[in-house]
C-alpha cells in the first residue's frame, strides 16, 4: 500500500508514495529532502573530534517560516537554540520555492559568506539579503558582535564555478541532495556530471533504506 512505512528518519516516516518521488522525472518532496539533510546532520554527529567546527542542517521548513509574511526573525528564533551560529563551518538550508523548484543557500559564519546555489541559474537576492538578517539578529540576541558590511553574498551562479546546471524541470531536489553531500564534506562541486541520472537518484534511495551515512572526515 502506498501508505506503508518503509522507514523513520528522525521521526520523520517515509512511505512507499514519498519514496516514489525518487523515481525518473519526478518533483521531490519536503519528506525526501529533509529526511536526507537528518541524514546527513546525523553523520556530521560522527565526525572525529579533530575536526572542531561542525557542520549544521536546517530543513526547508526554515525559510517558509522566515518569510511567510515578510522576514519575521521571531518566526524562527529558536531554531539555533542548541546552536552557537557563529562556531559553525556552514550551515546548510534547502529552500522550497513555491513547490516548483529546490534550491540551496549556505551560511559559513567563519568565512563570513552566504552562498545561493540554483540549478537552473535563478536570482536569490531575497533568500541571500534574509539570510544576512538572519544571523544580525541572532548576533543581536546573544549580544554578540557583528558586522554585516563585512559579509559577501555570493550568486554562485554568477562565479567562475557556476553550479552544474539541471537537464530538466524536475532534477533541481536531486541536485541540491547531492550539492548538500559533497559541500558538507567539503568536496568542490565541479565533479558531478551536470546531466542527474537513474544511478546518482539511487544514491538518496540507498542512504534513506539503510540509516545512517558514513562519518565524515574532512
Amino acid at each position: 500500500p502506498s501508505d506503508r512505512i518503509l522507514c523513520t528518519v528522525h521521526k520523520i516516516d517515509i512511505t512507499s508514495d514519498k519514496l516514489l518521488a525518487l523515481l525518473p522525472n519526478r518533483w521531490l518532496n519536503d519528506e525526501i529532502i529533509n529526511t536526507y539533510m537528518a541524514l546527513l546532520q546525523q553523520r556530521d554527529h560522527t565526525r572525529p573530534q579533530s575536526i572542531s567546527s561542525p557542520t549544521h542542517f536546517y530543513s526547508s521548513f526554515f525559510f517558509d517560516k522566515l518569510l511567510r509574511h515578510g522576514y519575521k526573525y521571531q518566526e524562527v528564533h529558536r531554531w539555533a537554540k542548541r546552536l552557537d551560529l557563529f562556531r559553525v563551518r556552514r550551515l546548510l538550508i534547502p529552500i522550497n520555492i513555491n513547490n516548483q523548484h529546490w534550491t540551496l543557500l549556505v551560511i559559513q559564519p567563519i568565512d563570513k559568506t552566504i552562498s545561493y546555489y540554483d540549478s537552473m541559474s535563478g536570482s536569490g537576492s531575497r533568500y541571500l539579503q534574509a539570510a544576512l538578517k538572519y544571523p544580525t539578529d541572532e548576533a543581536a540576541a546573544r549580544k554578540h558582535p557583528f558586522d554585516p558590511s563585512t559579509w559577501r553574498l555570493i550568486e554562485v551562479a554568477l562565479t567562475d564555478t557556476p553550479p552544474p546546471q539541471q537537464p530538466n524541470g524536475v532534477a533541481c531536489g536531486i541536485n541540491i541532495l547531492l550539492f548538500s553531500h559533497f559541500l558538507s564534506r567539503n568536496i568542490p562541486l565541479t565533479p558531478i556530471a551536470p546531466s542527474i541520472t537513474l544511478p546518482m537518484r539511487r544514491f538518496p534511495v540507498q542512504a534513506l533504506t539503510t540509516g545512517p551515512l558514513p562519518p565524515t572526515t574532512t
